[in-house]
């Protein structure tokens, strides 16, 4: 059995390639929501994050729900080496919610898609 390395540090275990990849597409989530002007300097209000629906549908938009939701949870996840959900929607859920865009929003869920598929590969 390994033991700490020097600095006293648990040893890190080797992350996956889909992981990783997963971890570069929020990140470019992230990139995209700033670029169509979606992200948000102010956070919503606790009550409205503590929704039991999915998507936060009853007190969030969805992209607030991606921002201050979907984003921090599933990065907490992959930084615990924590299991994936076994399916998000977001593609779905997005072509419904981001109608406003237009055609602005073609990239946004593509990348949406790419990340439903990358999740339940990063089992």
């Amino acid at each position: 059995m390994p033991s700490k390395p020097a600095s006293g540090r648990a040893w890190c275990f080797e992350v996956s390639p889909q992981r990783q990849q997963l971890r570069q597409q929020l990140a470019q989530l992230e990139q995209v929501l700033r670029q169509l002007g979606l992200w948000s300097s102010q956070a919503p209000e606790p009550a409205a994050i503590a929704s039991q629906l999915p998507f936060c549908a009853d007190t969030l938009a969805f992209e607030e729900w991606l921002q201050w939701v979907f984003l921090p949870r599933l990065q907490g996840m992959l930084d615990q080496a924590q299991p994936l959900p076994s399916q998000c929607g977001l593609r779905p859920m997005g072509e419904q919610s981001l109608l406003h865009l237009g055609r602005r929003r073609v990239d946004l869920l593509r990348l949406l898609e790419q990340i439903d598929h990358q999740v339940q590969s990063a089992q």
